[in-house]
């Protein structure tokens, strides 16, 4: 049996939302906003140490980290 790619997404999805925070990228991330993500992210000048995203604006991160 391989690995089923709908099941092993659907598990990251789900672990992303239990981690995704209101007002912050990886709450974006949870709900599908990409373009909202995007534009976040040109001129990215922080990373968030917890999920791994970045942004222009280190609020915009859970734990951001300068680049």
């Amino acid at each position: 049996m391989g690995n089923d790619d709908s099941t092993s997404k659907g598990r990251a999805t789900k672990a992303l939302q239990g981690r995704a925070k209101a007002g912050k990228i990886c709450g974006l991330a949870a709900k599908g906003k990409v373009k909202k993500m995007a534009k976040k992210a040109k001129g990215a000048a922080y990373l968030c140490e917890r999920c791994g995203y970045v942004s222009a604006d280190q609020g915009d991160l859970c734990r951001p980290l300068e680049l």
